[in-house]
C-alpha cells in the first residue's frame, strides 16, 4: 500500500466517523452533545494549562463553550473528563475513575432513567465520552503527524433534527455485570451475559449483535469495559482500528524481531538509546 493509499484510507475512516455521528444515537448523550465532545477533545490538545502541568491532573477548566444544553457544572465536569483523557492517560487509575463517577452523579450529567441502575447508566455515559474523545484525538494526532490539514469537524449547525440518546436499559439488557480489577477498574459485561429475550435487546443495532459475540466472548483487558458504549464501540473496532492498524488479522499478530543485518548504518546505537530513553521518560517507564 502506498502512502497516498494509506492517507485515503484515513480520509475514508474519518468521513465514516462523521457519518456515524450524524446517523447513530448515543447511549446517554444527545447528538448535539456528542458533536461537542468530539470538538472539545480535538481542541483539548492545545490546552496550555494541561501542557504546563503534565504530571498532575488539572481540574475545573473553563467549560467548553459548546456544552450549552447542559448546566455549567455539568459542562465543567465533562470538560475535565475529556482533558484528563487526552492529556493524562498515565494518571487515570481506579481512584480517578471512582471520583469521576461521583462528580458525574453530583452534577446530574445524564438524565435519570426509570428502572435503570444509576451506576451502570453513568458508566455507559463514561464509556461514550471515552470512545468519542479517543477517536477524535486519534484522528487529530494522525493528521498532525502527516502534516496535513484536519478535515472539518462536525458542526451542530448541520443538524436538522437532534437525535436523542437511545437510553438502553442495561439493567434489563444484562443478566450479569462483572467487576474484576484484573481486567479493569470499572464494570464490564460479556456477550453471554446479554438477555436476548429482553426488550432492551430488541433495541440493539444489527452491528452490535453481529460484532459483540466476537469481541466480547471473554475479557480482553481494560478495553472490555467500554462495551457499554455499544455502537460507538462497534465503530471503534470495525472502522477506526481497521484503518489505523492495517487490518483486523494483523492486529493480534506477534511482532517479529527486526533483521539486524538490515539496520540503517547512519543511526548509531547511542542515538537509538537516546530516543528510547526520551520516550520512556514521557511514559514514566521503569527501565
Amino acid at each position: 500500500m502506498t502512502p497516498e493509499e494509506r492517507i485515503e484510507t484515513f480520509a475514508v475512516a474519518y468521513n465514516a466517523f462523521v457519518e456515524h455521528l450524524h446517523t447513530v444515537a448515543g447511549v446517554r448523550f444527545s447528538q448535539d452533545i456528542r458533536f461537542e465532545i468530539v470538538k472539545c477533545a480535538h481542541h483539548a490538545l492545545n490546552c496550555n494549562e494541561c501542557s504546563e502541568k503534565r504530571d498532575s491532573l488539572v481540574t475545573e477548566y473553563k467549560e467548553w463553550p459548546g456544552f450549552t444544553s447542559i448546566s455549567r457544572k455539568a459542562a465543567s465536569t465533562l470538560t475535565d473528563i475529556i482533558h484528563a483523557i487526552i492529556w493524562h492517560q498515565d494518571l487515570l487509575n481506579k481512584t480517578w475513575y471512582l471520583d469521576t463517577m461521583n462528580k458525574m452523579k453530583a452534577c446530574n450529567l445524564v438524565q435519570a432513567i426509570a428502572d435503570e441502575d444509576p451506576g451502570l447508566s453513568y458508566h455507559a455515559a463514561f464509556c461514550e465520552i471515552l470512545v468519542l474523545s479517543s477517536v477524535s484525538h486519534g484522528f487529530h494526532i494522525l493528521y498532525l503527524s502527516l502534516d496535513l490539514d484536519h478535515p472539518p469537524l462536525p458542526s451542530t449547525q448541520d443538524l436538522k433534527k437532534v437525535l436523542p440518546p437511545s437510553q438502553i436499559k442495561f439493567k434489563s439488557l444484562l443478566n450479569k455485570v462483572h467487576n474484576n480489577d484484573k481486567f479493569g477498574h470499572s464494570p464490564y459485561f460479556l456477550w453471554r451475559d446479554v438477555n436476548r429475550s429482553s426488550s432492551a435487546y430488541k433495541k440493539l443495532s444489527p452491528s452490535v449483535r453481529n460484532l459483540f459475540p466476537k469481541y466480547f466472548s471473554k475479557p480482553f483487558g481494560p478495553f472490555t469495559c467500554v462495551g457499554f458504549a455499544l455502537d460507538d464501540t462497534v465503530f471503534l473496532l470495525n472502522t477506526f482500528v481497521s484503518a489505523f492498524y492495517m487490518g483486523k488479522d494483523e492486529l493480534t499478530m506477534f511482532w517479529k524481531p527486526l533483521d539486524v543485518s538490515r539496520k540503517c548504518p547512519h543511526v548509531s546505537r547511542y542515538q537509538i538509546e537516546y530516543v528510547a530513553a526520551v520516550i520512556a521518560s514521557t511514559h514514566k517507564c521503569s527501565f
